[in-house]
């Protein structure tokens, strides 16, 4: 299993992400294999830290065999929501550059997993979250303000 960078140490190992041509040398775009959508809006592929593409190529695959490539049973475990990966900004509510502007976080679901919420849909069982997990990805709904849409390939500490 990767062992992820911290979060404070991702300026250092990256380099400034508003830097012009930063996404072209980092990012790469994994599809996948089923599809994805925000509202109304198809979304071909996810944005993604080179570091952390083929372990999020194994997330999909992974889930999209538990689902027996079955579009129902992907979207009953709202794998099909996606809410966002690459981004330069900052975390929201705190002083430090979100693991987005990195490419090292995606959000899946963000209406029925809203941050700071102690109800969402997701939990450790479901099967997109639990494969993400055994990546060794972070998962924010364990965070003290949960964030159960967040994942990301960076270590907290």
């Amino acid at each position: 299993m990767t062992q992820w960078p911290l979060q404070s140490e991702c300026l250092a190992k990256f380099g400034n992400p508003a830097t012009f041509g930063w996404g072209e040398k980092h990012l790469a775009h994994v599809k996948c294999p089923w599809q994805l959508h925000m509202g109304p809006l198809q979304i071909p592929y996810v944005k993604i830290n080179t570091i952390a593409s083929d372990s999020l190529e194994r997330v999909f695959n992974h889930v999209w065999d538990w689902a027996g490539k079955d579009m129902d049973k992907i979207k009953s475990i709202h794998a099909d929501n996606f809410s966002g990966d690459w981004v330069v900004r900052q975390a929201r509510g705190l002083k430090m550059i979100s693991m987005h502007a990195y490419g090292l976080a995606i959000d899946f679901d963000a209406p029925n997993n809203q941050l700071g919420k102690s109800k969402h849909f997701f939990d450790k069982k479901n099967p997109l979250i639990s494969a993400f997990l055994d990546e060794g990805w972070t998962w924010g709904g364990d965070w003290s303000r949960p964030d159960a849409m967040h994942v990301q390939a960076a270590r907290v500490k």
